[in-house]
């Protein structure tokens, strides 16, 4: 096999179709994959495939799922993340971004990218810290105390920057709380 470098400048895309499948990639893409040594990568062998055969847990699963219908009711995400190789540490920027027919545009752009010693392998699934609380009706995340909307949250809290996602439970904050309680009068459609 080649030797190949990863990827440590540049930019990659990718367009999700209305039901999170990979609908096509930039030549960035076909780059990283090429560079990362992952034939497993390349178009030919993600196109049509969901979204979530390439994500590794099931709360940043949850997460990805809740910003991409941000995307499609319009809002265009920004937010940093970390993408690592097993001697590199990236740390990149996502920009999610509605596409017509329910598609989402998801632009990748490395930030920073520094070389990492070689550890042991880590026992166990170690997280970030207590499990992270997400509205189950509104979808906003409570950090400190306080609930925030989502798309602030991820980025503003830097929640995809973590090597192991925290684990997601979820609540009601007090605003939906209020909304929700037969007392109130609110009737949820």
């Amino acid at each position: 096999m080649p030797h190949t470098t990863p990827l440590t400048s540049g930019s990659l895309s990718y367009l999700l179709d209305a039901d999170d499948r990979i609908e096509a990639v930039d030549e960035g893409w076909q780059a990283f994959a090429a560079a990362n040594g992952a034939p497993e990568l390349t178009a030919a062998a993600v196109l049509g495939r969901p979204l979530g055969a390439f994500i590794a847990d099931r709360a940043t699963t949850h997460l990805s799922r809740a910003l991409l219908a941000l995307a499609r009711r319009g809002s265009v995400l920004t937010f940093p993340f970390r993408c690592d190789a097993p001697a590199l540490r990236r740390h990149m920027r996502m920009v999610l971004s509605p596409e017509p027919r329910g598609r989402v545009r998801c632009e990748t752009t490395l930030v920073t990218a520094r070389p990492l010693a070689p550890s042991p392998p880590a026992r166990g699934s170690e997280r970030t810290g207590a499990p992270l609380t997400m509205c189950s009706w509104c979808n906003r995340i409570r950090l400190a105390g306080r609930w925030y909307e989502l798309a602030d949250a991820v980025a503003g809290a830097r929640l995809f920057l973590a090597s192991t996602p925290s684990e997601i439970t979820h609540g009601l904050c007090h605003t939906c709380e209020r909304k929700l309680d037969p007392e109130s009068g609110f009737v949820p459609a």
